[in-house]
């Protein structure tokens, strides 16, 4: 009997660049063309169900992206995390 299974890549956050209004996510290791949504949180401890949707988009064929986000320049903190579907 075969025996079948998945190997799944980490997606990497893998820079960050922040201006005053607004920062950029850079990062790879996504699936071509799949779908992933950017999440943010004030506490990085905050259950997935507690971060508030940013934006939904697709990696490039490579399985990179890049997104720019604005910033609330009163908040103290914030936190990403991408997730898939």
């Amino acid at each position: 009997t075969p025996v079948y299974y998945a190997s799944f890549n980490q997606i990497v956050i893998g820079s960050v660049n922040g201006l005053p209004s607004s920062i950029t996510l850079t990062g790879a290791n996504g699936g071509p063309k799949a779908t992933y949504r950017l999440l943010s949180s004030v506490s990085v401890a905050a259950p997935l169900a507690g971060w508030t949707p940013v934006l939904t988009n697709t990696f490039d064929s490579s399985g990179a992206f890049s997104n720019t986000v604005l910033i609330n320049p009163s908040e103290p903190v914030r936190f990403y995390r991408l997730a898939q579907p």
